[in-house]
């Protein structure tokens, strides 16, 4: 995999019969827009798109967070998102390591995230063109194009 990926935690809040239900999205981009089908040895010239949609990725039809988290469906099971009691997150394809961050789990919007993922899941949207700056995610230009695709995707706790 490449080493260029980029990666966003997000939020969002989606009244409920129950009141406000708060869902774990994490947006996965690459720079290169080139990514690697099978082992990491065997580079291809795939789209990140392309590869997303073999692991079950569906697109999305639109760029609405909550939209998206509620109409994901679970992806093949190649992708994992592991966190740890030490705060690192991670993010793997097959047993490839391609995004990890430290979590400051004291940061209210991180402490937000981190509850709204111990659902056992996450929603993962990615695709080309999806925009991602520090922690500022913009996936208009990829809904536009038609790149933005979305799943869930298990998150192990250890």
């Amino acid at each position: 995999m490449p080493d260029d990926y980029l990666g966003a935690r997000l939020s969002v809040r989606i009244a409920g019969s129950f009141g406000m239900l708060h869902y774990a999205l994490f947006a996965l981009t690459t720079s290169s827009g080139m990514t690697r089908s099978g082992p990491a040895e065997q580079p291809s010239n795939t789209s990140l798109t392309e590869d997303m949609l073999t692991r079950g990725f569906r697109r999305a039809c639109n760029s609405d967070y909550a939209d998206i988290a509620l109409k994901a469906q679970p992806a093949d099971g190649s992708i994992l998102c592991r966190a740890s009691t030490d705060g690192t997150l991670s993010l793997w394809f097959e047993d490839n390591l391609v995004w990890s961050e430290r979590l400051d789990s004291k940061d209210e919007q991180t402490a937000l995230w981190i509850q709204a993922a111990r659902t056992k899941e996450i929603t993962l949207l990615s695709g080309d063109y999806l925009l991602i700056s520090g922690t500022d995610v913009d996936p208009t230009a990829a809904a536009d194009k038609r790149t933005l695709v979305m799943a869930k995707i298990p998150i192990a706790w250890t």
